[in-house]
Order: structure tokens, then C-alpha cells, then sequence
């Protein structure tokens, strides 16, 4: 059956071959691994390529059963009258974003997300991507990464390598920033549906997020060779989230590595659970407070907030970790009473040499070293806070997860 296609881009502007746009270079092409070339790649060359990549993967069962999650005659999906919907929705740090919407027979509509890299750098970094999100969806019986279907490369006319990469499209979802509140006063987290148009989130979902976020990178952490998701960014949008009347539901969108960042310096130099364990939340404790102003501005330093909430989310996890028996309870409360024995000099230590591993030309830097001393005494008063380290999941968190 031979699909028909109709492009657009996420402004609901329609683009057709033989437009002035169609032939127009992409974006960002540094970013996606294409040099500057006298005939760099163009937005009509994209959206031939995913239309081919579709086409191809759509004339097989296997893969439109896969889309749909149950089998679907061939005659209804896609449904032939419907042209398949491709609209380029992001210009990424790595790769473009596609959304690809089929229609079927007396069935709504089935969405598809499809990652689009261009040239070697971005040929690596989509395909350790995808190789990583099949390797670790399905880790955790929560809902925590889009259902990742399958990869592969397409030859352009004029010899062009492009690689792909399909996923399930998470409906609902956007990317979220902090911006400038009016009501407030003061920047908070604001939802990236249409440029910065969106919505303020209230105080109480704030908190929920950063708990989430923490609660996800603790949960595919693996306590045996202390690998983690690594790196990850906000102001990159590598995590997205949908309102739920009064629930966040938060998933990680993109994993461009995944290791330990605690490497030993010699074969028997190993270092202990409970030292990589304490590396991963001081890092991710950082980490979780830094993003850009709207995404794309100065670099932002998050309120003290973020803190506590990342040490709930991080004992949410280690307790699933407990209930699976990837940890047992005494490691557990060992490493509970081994951070509530720390002093704030050995937090600040910990902190410091870990900022000492980012690169020194690292935009957040200086924003790094100016709070740094105040962040360890804040995390220190958050591990020594009896309610956070014994605390468990709230209701909320459990049924939402």
C-alpha cells in the first residue's frame, strides 16, 4: 500500500516540495553533525527521508502492529484516504525531532515520535541514544521513558547519510523552563507548549517535578557498578511532563550515556557502593538546580527547594531499589547513617571535586562556584533532616508514577 504524505512544521505552516522553504538549509546544522557545506541539508531532504523510513517500516506487520500495541488489518492502518501527518517539531542539541501521525479506520489516530540526525557526530549520539533507551525501557514497571521502536540510516539522492530512530510520542507532554512570573514575582517553572506561552506551574507541582526528576535518575541507577544516566541537562528539555488534574506525570525523553562516573584509578582500586551511591546525589542534587532562563537564556540556579525535594525522590527510589532486592536494607540504613555522619567540610569536598570534573569552559561554571558553598551547607541540612531520610513514597508519587 503506498502511503501519501503531507509536511508541516509545528507553527501548523503546511511545506510542500517545490516551496521556497522545501529547499531552504536546515537549522542548527552544526549541531546535528553537518558541516558547513556548499549544499547542506534541507528541510525537504528530512522530510523525504522520514517519509521513506515510514513507508518502508509501515508496509510490515510487525512494526504496524508494534505502533499500535494490537494487530490492525492492513487496509485500516494507516487508513489509505488519510495522508500520513509528518511535522518537524524541534531543532535539537543533537538531532531534529519529528511527529509522525497516522490515521487508521474507526481507530484514532496513532502518534509516532521520530528522531533525525545528519552527519557522523550525530550519527553516534542518536544510535548510543537509542541503543541505551532499549537497553533500560522496561527497567522499572513505572512509566519513566517513551517506548523506544526501532533505528536506522537512509541514503539521500545526493548521498547523504541520515540516521533515524522511532519512539512512542508521548501525548500531552512538553518541555518546561523557568521564566519570569508576574504573579509571583520571581522566575518559576513555566510549560513550553507554544513558544513561552504556556502556564506557570503552582508551588506544590514545582515540588513534584524536581521530586520526579530525582525519583526517575535514581531509579535507573544501578547500584551493583553504580552506572547512571549521565550526562543530562534541563535547559537541553531531556525531561517533559503533563499536568493530571492535580498530579505531574514526568518522563526522561533522551539518554546520551550511561556509566559510572566514579571510575577506579587503578583494577584494584574499586570504589564502594556507598561512595558511588553519595557521588550520584551530591551530582544529582547540582544538577537538578541548573537550567537556562526560558531554556535558552543565562544560566539558572534553582531555589533551595529543589534540594529537599531531590532527597525525597532520591529515597522514593532507593526503596523500590530495596522492594527488588538490588538493595538490601541493612546497605540501606548503613548508607543512611553513613550521610548523617558526614560533616559539612566532607559535603562541600565531595561538591567541589565534582564541579572540578566539569569542563572549565562549561557555560555554568562561575554559577557553580558562586553557590557552591552555600548548596553543600543546604544539602547538608537536608541529609541530616530525620523526616526526609525516612521518609517514604507519598500516596501521590505511588499511584502516579
Amino acid at each position: 500500500m503506498r502511503m501519501r504524505f503531507r509536511y508541516e512544521l509545528e507553527a501548523d505552516s503546511w511545506i510542500e516540495p517545490g516551496s521556497a522553504l522545501w529547499d531552504q538549509p536546515l537549522p542548527g546544522s552544526s549541531l546535528t553533525g553537518a558541516p558547513k557545506a556548499e549544499h547542506p541539508p534541507t528541510y525537504g531532504e528530512l522530510f523525504d527521508q522520514v517519509a521513506r523510513w515510514i513507508s518502508a517500516l509501515g508496509s510490515t506487520d510487525v512494526y504496524r502492529t508494534q505502533w499500535t500495541a494490537a494487530p490492525i488489518a492492513q487496509n485500516d492502518f494507516p487508513d489509505p484516504r488519510e495522508p500520513v501527518v509528518i511535522r518537524l517539531v524541534k531543532h535539537g542539541a543533537c538531532y531534529h525531532v519529528c511527529r509522525v501521525t497516522l490515521s487508521s479506520r474507526g481507530e484514532k489516530a496513532i502518534d509516532l515520535a521520530v528522531n533525525v540526525a545528519v552527519g557522523p557526530p550525530g550519527l553516534s549520539v542518536i544510535e548510543r541514544d537509542f541503543n541505551w533507551m532499549q537497553t533500560l525501557y522496561g527497567r522499572s514497571a513505572d512509566p519513566i521513558l517513551p517506548k523506544p521502536y526501532d533505528f536506522g540510516r537512509m541514503v539521500s539522492s545526493c548521498g547523504r547519510l541520515w540516521t533515524l530512530f522511532s519512539s512512542e510520542w508521548l501525548t500531552g507532554f512538553s518541555e518546561f523552563h523557568p521564566s519570569f512570573d508576574p504573579g509571583k514575582n520571581r522566575p518559576s517553572i513555566r510549560i513550553w507548549e507554544t513558544g513561552n506561552e504556556g502556564p506557570f506551574l503552582d508551588e506544590t507541582h514545582e515540588r513534584l517535578l524536581f521530586r520526579k526528576i530525582a525519583y526517575i535518575l535514581t531509579l535507573l541507577y544501578d547500584i551493583q557498578t553504580g552506572s547512571e544516566v549521565h550526562p543530562w541537562h534541563h535547559a537541553a528539555g531531556d525531561f517533559v511532563l503533563c499536568r493530571n488534574g492535580s498530579d505531574l506525570l514526568v518522563r526522561l525523553i533522551t539518554i546520551r550515556g550511561y556509566g559510572p562516573l566514579l571510575e577506579p584509578q587503578q583494577a584494584s582500586d574499586h570504589p564502594s557502593p556507598w561512595l558511588r551511591l553519595l557521588v550520584f546525589l551530591c551530582n544529582l542534587s547540582i544538577r537538578n538546580r541548573l537550567d537556562r532562563m526560558d531554556g535558552v537564556g543565562q544560566v539558572f540556579w534553582s531555589e533551595e527547594f529543589v534540594v529537599e525535594e531531590t532527597i525525597k525522590g532520591f529515597w522514593d527510589a532507593l526503596s523500590v531499589h530495596t522492594q527488588k532486592n538490588m538493595l538490601s536494607e541493612d546497605i540501606a540504613e548503613g548508607f543512611r547513617e553513613v550521610v548523617s555522619a558526614l560533616d559539612p567540610e566532607m559535603i562541600y569536598e565531595i561538591c567541589d571535586q565534582i564541579v572540578d570534573s566539569y569542563p572549565p569552559s562549561a557555560p555554568e561554571i562561575d554559577t557553580l562556584r558562586q553557590h557552591l558553598s552555600d548548596h553543600a551547607a543546604v544539602l547538608y541540612g537536608a541529609l541530616n533532616d530525620h523526616e526526609l531520610v525516612r521518609s517514604r513514597p507519598s500516596r501521590t508519587l505511588q499511584q502516579s508514577r
